[in-house]
């Protein structure tokens, strides 16, 4: 048999295996999509959880349509304020002012609006802006990604772009399955992100992240990563709707930075590792543990502005604070990259229970 009839035997052997698996893959994330349209078409209750470096937000709500919705904002388990979306209207009060640092001095300062605003806000008036209401579309940053942790009732409102965007960013999404000998790693399986009860008709669907940059990319955009390599992002479906969405990003656990610190790996991923932890990464990797529970899918909503309101300008709630002001009313409630638990890497996030 010639070099060159043997060559092209194993060409099609290769694409033989290969062909079913990258149609498996395509239907997963087809799959996984289309649940996605299908729930954010419907109205629905809502409960999210973002948990770093020790600071949990909640956003508890739920919505009409795109363009109605009502939200309550937790922090560390207490009720902080609640706000309502209703076409171009923001409603907004606040329950707890003293769990925002600088809360009253942006009061004083006039960062709020007008005092008459600002003091409603301290009695935990609803305070009303009839152009407030946030964007459809998320703003998203130089690096293309989504911002979170500044205000998890935002956050919450566009979970499905921040979903969509991390399917792109990922490898390919997976349909979990035990049997999967090249995917399915027990040892990188977490107590946070729970095999699927598939008795009750539920799939579980992965994101895998993207392989880390290769020694060779030095000196090129390419050699940063990002966000994504360090995700493990998992949708719970059943019947063609999304019933939850799980996410960790913690680069100190990723499976081969563990190699490289054991010696089993390259030793470039250890200099890797130290690079992102001081804060080298293609954008600012923010260490979390993210779930948004659905709810009551599919029955009725009525969001209704409240009655009493002091009108206002409630343009702070879209944005950071102005140049040389005052602290927005969610100061605090975020967190940086790559905050230390006395050892040297980040703080690991908490383990919240599974539902």
């Amino acid at each position: 048999m010639s070099r060159k009839l043997k060559a092209l035997l194993t060409l099609l052997i290769v694409l033989a295996v290969a062909a079913p698996a990258c149609q498996k893959e395509d239907t997963a994330a087809d799959e996984l999509l289309a649940a996605l349209a299908k729930t954010e078409r419907q109205s629905r209750e809502f409960v999210y959880s973002d948990s770093s470096q020790g600071i949990k937000q909640e956003a508890v709500g739920k919505v009409q349509d795109d363009l109605r919705s009502q939200t309550l904002v937790r922090l560390d388990g207490q009720d902080l304020a609640e706000a309502i979306i209703s076409d171009d209207a923001l409603a907004l009060r606040f329950i707890n002012v003293d769990l925002i640092p600088g809360f009253r001095l942006g009061v004083e300062s006039g960062f709020l609006g007008s005092r008459v605003t600002g003091q409603a806000m301290l009695e935990g008036r609803w305070v009303i802006d009839y152009d407030a209401a946030p964007p459809l579309l998320p703003t998203v940053t130089d690096e293309g990604s989504i911002e979170v942790g500044n205000n998890p009732g935002v956050d919450a409102a566009y979970i499905f772009h921040y979903a969509r965007r991390a399917i792109d960013e990922g490898r390919q999404v997976w349909d979990f399955n035990k049997d999967d000998l090249i995917n399915y790693r027990p040892s990188e399986e977490i107590k946070s992100i729970p095999e699927p009860e598939k008795d009750l008709g539920i799939k579980r669907y992965d994101i895998l992240p993207p392989a880390l940059p290769r020694r060779s990319q030095r000196g090129t955009q390419s050699a940063l990563p990002g966000t994504a390599h360090f995700r493990k992002m998992s949708f719970y479906v059943k019947g063609g709707e999304v019933l939850e969405i799980k996410e960790l990003i913690d680069f100190e656990r990723h499976p081969d930075f563990k190699k490289a610190r054991e010696g089993k790996g390259p030793q470039y991923h250890l200099r890797l590792l130290e690079s992102v932890r001081q804060g080298k990464a293609r954008e600012p990797i923010r260490v979390r543990q993210m779930s948004y529970r659905f709810v009551n899918l599919g029955q009725s909503v009525d969001i209704q502005l409240p009655l009493e309101a002091v009108p206002g300008n409630l343009e702070f709630f879209n944005s950071g604070p102005p140049r040389g002001g005052g602290p927005p009313p969610d100061a605090g409630a975020g967190a940086t990259t790559t905050a230390t638990d006395g050892a040297g890497g980040p703080a690991p996030p908490e383990e919240p229970t599974s539902p």
